[in-house]
């Protein structure tokens, strides 16, 4: 998307659990753009004056410490401000980034998409969790129906109890498969 130092997430209409990163289309130097300004690494231009024939050892040694100035003024800019840092206003549904180099044409914001239905999810590990959370539900539910009422008569016994207990080892197996593989990172702002 077209970079702006304030993005309204809500008139473009992006549903999202959260932010995760924002980058730069390009990198620095690549573009036309930036090019033209003064963020293009000064070594990366001082190799075309040394292997060209006007090129002499003074050159190299007076731009190698041309190059040691403009590393210490990048990190200076870093330590101040972090390139393509970015806070998340979710009441607003707005998105600020800071940069502290040339300002890009585009940004590419990394996010984490809302899922409103199941067919919604294609991975498949979580399919696998949603049958088997399913399953184990189900048996939930039906142990609690068969356990209600009891016949005293019946020649045969009702599995309820079975079901029942199959169906909260399942629940308890499969949170604690959540709870230790659950690596999800929100950003904090």
């Amino acid at each position: 998307m077209p970079y702006k130092s304030c993005i309204d997430l809500g008139a473009i209409g992006l549903d999202y659990v959260s932010i995760v990163k924002v980058y730069r289309l390009t990198g620095m130097g690549t573009s036309e753009e930036a090019t033209n300004a003064l963020t293009m690494d000064p070594l990366y231009a001082q190799q075309w004056m040394v292997f060209s024939n006007a090129g002499t050892m003074y050159n190299l040694q007076d731009y190698i410490m041309n190059y040691a100035a403009w590393t210490t003024l990048t990190q200076i800019r870093n330590t101040i401000s972090t390139d393509m840092a970015f806070r998340e206003d979710r009441h607003n549904k707005k998105l600020y980034i800071n940069n502290n180099m040339s300002s890009p044409g585009f940004v590419t914001v990394e996010f984490i998409p809302k899922l409103h239905k199941a067919e919604d999810i294609q991975s498949d590990y979580w399919q696998d969790i949603l049958i088997r959370l399913c399953v184990a539900l189900t048996k939930v539910t039906l142990g609690r129906i068969r356990t209600r009422f009891t016949q005293s008569n019946a020649l045969w016994t009702q599995d309820g109890e079975r079901l029942l207990e199959e169906g909260n080892t399942d629940l308890k197996e499969l949170r604690e498969i959540l709870r230790t593989n659950s690596q999800i990172v929100f950003p904090i702002d």
